[in-house]
């Protein structure tokens, strides 16, 4: 139920497009471990002001819109909902539109098992749906086009993604992506091509498995804050690798003393799209490049150096 409405006037709301009330101040989001707004302007006096308008009416938005946004995200952000993935320091909510309910239940479960989990939200007691959606998941993985695997989720459903991340008492739109979903799982599928490395990993990883790559011993929360949201948003939206995303993935590599499939596969994959460069996805003794060449020379001596006098600096 809407409580007193607490209104500076009327206005035309940004959301709706319609004169009416403007709210004052916007519901907190109280989701995180401190409430924060969206939308929120200081203390209500002419220094917070903006042409005379005061608090929430420097963004007049209308006290229905304000309530149905905020209530959304509460319970999209809710830790049960089926709609919300943590991506880097990024609460990361998505959702479906179609016309058909169960098409976009199934988008939103198949969007988890590629970012987050192998299982379908809130799907756990339906043996059939979570086996449509891995059946699904392993076609997109092996390069299978969405429209011959699933042509209603390919052409029927659009798709939305919000990463939002507390920032003192407001929260930050870390990315905001929609498209439909034929376009989302082919540029996830863009992704997964530039990033194969021969011999694959022992299982297919999803995006929070290679993030964990990047961390301080593996831990998600020590992702260089701002990464993660900036490398799913060149994901999605089939755009440039963020540059932070090769020099990090470079020394944990340097620091850990170690060089695995999905840490090569990363590094392969900005190359391949920020470079423009033609990367091997195995070895390659005939590669012509010096580089290629002294970087195999290199690490034949380090390999000789360690057979012998074990890890040193």
């Amino acid at each position: 139920r809407l409580n007193e409405p607490d209104t500076v006037g009327e206005g035309v709301c940004l959301i709706s497009g319609r004169t009416e009330p403007i709210a004052r101040v916007h519901p907190p989001i109280k989701t995180f471990e401190n409430p924060a707004r969206l939308v929120s302007f200081d203390k209500d006096n002419d220094a917070f002001s903006s042409y005379g308008h005061q608090q929430a009416a420097n963004a007049p938005t209308g006290y229905s819109s304000a309530f149905a946004y905020t209530a959304v995200l509460n319970r999209f952000l809710a830790r049960d909902s089926g709609h919300r993935v943590q991506v880097g320091d990024a609460s990361t909510v998505f959702w479906a539109d179609a016309s058909d309910a169960d098409l976009a239940a199934e988008a939103e479960g198949l969007f988890a098992a590629l970012v987050e989990a192998p299982d379908a939200p809130g799907a756990e007691d339906d043996a059939t749906a979570v086996k449509a959606i891995g059946d699904c998941l392993d076609a997109i993985r092996k390069g299978q086009p969405l429209r011959e695997v699933a042509p209603k989720l390919a052409d029927g459903v659009r798709f939305h993604v919000l990463g939002l991340a507390p920032n003192a008492a407001r929260l930050s739109v870390r990315f905001h992506f929609t498209d439909t979903f034929g376009a989302i799982a082919a540029n996830y599928q863009r992704f997964l091509t530039q990033s194969r490395i021969e011999p694959p990993p022992r299982a297919p990883a999803p995006f929070w498995r290679m993030l964990s790559e990047l961390a301080v011993q593996g831990k998600r929360e020590n992702v260089p804050p701002g990464l993660a949201g900036d490398w799913m948003r060149a994901i999605l939206t089939g755009g440039r690798y963020p540059h932070m995303l090769l020099t990090t993935a470079l020394m944990r590599c340097r620091n850990d003393q170690s060089v695995n499939a999905l840490r090569a596969g990363i590094v392969r994959a900005v190359l391949m799209r920020n470079h423009q460069e033609d990367v091997p996805v195995a070895r390659d003794i005939d590669n012509d490049s010096e580089a290629y060449q002294l970087g195999r020379l290199f690490a034949m001596l380090e390999a000789a150096q360690r057979e012998a006098l074990g890890r040193v600096n």
